[in-house]
């Protein structure tokens, strides 16, 4: 359901999955049944540290990228490790603009308002301490968010800062999601493509857009060409049937707020 929702969230995220061996300091199997399978991964962030270095450049800016998978930690007393089913991000941008997508996912999932304090625990040693906190639904702990250690930035041959986001599955499923219902309008909505040109990120445009008429209903991003971003505006009423007319006005409404 989160991979689900960061597909649908409105932004250019990307998906990556591991089948190789993994970057960092992780647990090895005496009796894998492969090399491809030797290794158990302890965290996610040093693969998707490595992935966005050999992306950086190939795609359009800023680059965010996601990978939900298990990871394994060492349980005292144990022989088998704990597995911990795991959501990692990494983005280029911003920590202001990597906390506010995030709160935005968890808006998607319904998910009481999450809080964000100043660390009580050491991070990940990638983790750079000045500019990292810890996240929590109430009193439930359920990661870090912050940017990597200039060291660590060095080590992976980065030459800006780069945000990761770690996040605990297993503690996140206990949560029960508040619903609300949305009521289904009974009159037709339109449909209208708007383009756009700017340079301020998507998901500020979206705030924007969703805010500025009391008649959008839903904003889809569709697609980039260098600063000209095109979304999808879903425009529609509750009381009356909406004509041509109206959905012209909202349109050029939106395009005086982008000159």
């Amino acid at each position: 359901m989160v991979g689900r929702q960061i597909d649908e969230l409105n932004c250019v995220v990307f998906r990556v999955y591991y089948y190789h061996l993994p970057i960092g300091q992780h647990l090895k199997l005496k009796n894998s049944l492969s090399t491809d399978f030797e290794y158990l991964r302890t965290s996610l962030a040093p693969s998707l540290i490595q992935n966005h270095r050999n992306n950086k450049g190939k795609v359009l800016e800023p680059l965010k990228i996601f990978e939900i998978a298990n990871i394994y930690l060492s349980s005292n007393g144990s022989v088998l490790p704990d597995e911990q089913s795991t959501l990692c991000i990494t983005s280029s941008q911003k920590l202001l603009e990597v906390k506010k997508d995030f709160e935005k996912l968890f808006h998607l999932q319904n998910f009481s308002e999450i809080t964000f304090s100043q660390l009580a625990n050491n991070p990940k040693p990638y983790f750079n301490k000045v500019n990292t906190a810890e996240i929590f639904i109430g009193k439930l702990f359920l990661g870090q968010i912050g940017e990597i250690a200039i060291s660590t930035a060095r080590q992976f041959g980065l030459d800006h800062n780069l945000c990761v986001v770690e996040i605990n599955l297993n503690l996140l499923s206990q949560i029960k999601p508040i619903l609300k219902f949305s009521p289904i309008s009974e009159y037709p909505s339109l449909l209208q493509d708007v383009t756009i040109t700017t340079t301020e990120p998507i998901g500020k445009i979206i705030d924007t857009l969703k805010s500025s008429d009391s008649k959008i209903q839903k904003v889809k991003y569709k697609s980039t060409f260098e600063n000209k971003k095109t979304f999808e505006i879903t425009i529609g009423s509750y009381s009356q049937n909406l004509t041509q007319q109206d959905a012209d006005q909202v349109r050029t409404k939106i395009l005086t707020l982008f000159p």
